[in-house]
């Protein structure tokens, strides 16, 4: 053969096979890296062993040892643990960002457990050697999962013993009888690239490190949970209820990490003094006097809520606890808007569509704005450009420094 037809058919052989592949004539492996997937290459020899560390429980020590059970013991339902090579597990891992990469071939091609087994788990051959070794050793085989990663088997303490070289005792923890293995686990060296480990060979139940506490529905002075009706109210969503529009058949996108910031989605611009620096309470009214053009400047929408001393909405006969982008706002001849705070309801008409009840006692409000835009951010944060209207606290009639009438 010339060197010319040696070059022309290392060219076109992959060609070739590519192009078979693309029409189904002949499949691709299911392992995309150029490597065996079986991992015992060595005959099993009993006297090269491994021990497989921290598999003894704390409370299997000589304090609570009670001798040795029989060797007839049971133990039941044993899972013995497998591993994927380093370079499978990689490309397992691979595979998995690939299922959310829109760009990817593998974009939401999900595996079931079967499949995850046959393409990433321990080779067939391995797993016939495994079973065959603990088959010999007397122990009983329940059957592989499905990811090939767990082999659930059954035995008795002598075979554990001779399988594994640990004892299984009895122990006496908490005033209450119990059994485990007494001293690590021992396995042939060939199977160290598979075999993680046996658990299960004890009855203690897992135990809870949780303590509860008192409900304690407060977070902060100013920040507490919310429960569905809080989100109701604040987003104004009765209204759809009301007509049955409840979001049934609707898609919800789950947004994932991302380059934004929470400054980028939402700042929350928090009052608990008016303009004069005095803490704002029921007592005294206050208006909120918005220019012209001078909404908050944000892509998604605002709202200014009240909140009592405790963090809670304020009861009002019009359920309102919160003004926003969707309020029906009465607005003044130059196109400016005033916000009316305080206790009680306004008799104009007008002034009531503005108005946000307040508690008797001392009160806070927040500003909410969704998607600020960029260039308004500074202001809010350093007082320069846009910052949110000043809590303005009114005299008999009008408000003081400020040319807007109160509320009658």
């Amino acid at each position: 053969m010339t060197l010319t037809n040696l070059k022309l058919r290392r060219t076109t052989l992959p060609l070739i096979t590519g192009a078979l592949i693309a029409l189904g004539l002949i499949l691709p492996s299911p392992v995309l890296g150029d490597f065996s997937r079986d991992l015992i290459t060595q005959p099993i020899d009993e006297t090269k062993l491994i021990t497989i560390g921290r598999s003894v429980r704390l409370e299997a020590n000589a304090t609570n040892d009670r001798g040795p059970v029989p060797d007839d013991f049971p133990l039941p339902h044993m899972l013995l643990q497998l591993k994927r090579s380093p370079a499978m597990e990689s490309e397992f891992v691979q595979y998995i960002d690939q299922l959310t990469d829109k760009k990817s071939p593998n974009f939401r091609k999900w595996l079931t457990a079967k499949e995850i087994g046959e393409k990433y788990g321990p080779s067939e051959q391995d797993l016939n050697t495994i079973t065959h070794w603990l088959e010999s050793h007397g122990f009983s085989i329940y059957g592989v999962h499905p990811n090939r990663l767990v082999i659930d088997i059954s035995g008795t303490a002598a075979t554990l013993r001779e399988a594994f070289r640990t004892q299984v005792d009895y122990l006496y923890v908490d005033r209450k009888s119990h059994f485990a293995n007494m001293t690590n686990l021992k396995i042939p060296e060939a199977l160290a690239p598979v075999v993680v480990g046996l658990v299960q060979i004890h009855d203690f139940a897992p135990q809870t490190y949780l303590k509860p506490k008192a409900p304690n529905y407060f977070i902060s002075p100013t920040l507490m949970p919310l429960v569905a009706a809080d989100f109701e109210t604040i987003y104004n969503v009765r209204p759809l209820f009301q007509q049955g529009i409840r979001g049934e058949g609707q898609t919800i996108t789950l947004v994932e990490d991302s380059d934004s910031f929470s400054n980028d989605i939402a700042t929350y611009p928090i009052a608990q003094t008016d303009r004069s620096l005095h803490p704002l309470t029921g007592t005294s009214s206050y208006v909120v006097h918005i220019p012209a053009g001078q909404l908050p400047p944000v892509t998604g929408f605002w709202s200014l809520t009240m909140y009592d001393s405790n963090g809670f909405f304020v009861p009002n006969p019009l359920h309102r606890y919160v003004i926003n982008d969707r309020s029906k706002l009465h607005h003044n001849p130059d196109g400016s808007i005033d916000i009316y705070i305080q206790q009680t309801k306004p008799t104009n008409p007008q002034q009531a569509q503005n108005w946000l009840p307040t508690p008797a006692g001392a009160f806070h409000l927040i500003w909410r704005l969704y998607g600020l835009k960029p260039n308004a951010l500074p202001g809010v944060i350093q007082g320069t450009g846009w910052t949110p209207a000043a809590i303005q606290p009114c005299t008999a009639g009008r408000g003081a420094q400020l040319m807007t009438t109160c509320a009658s």
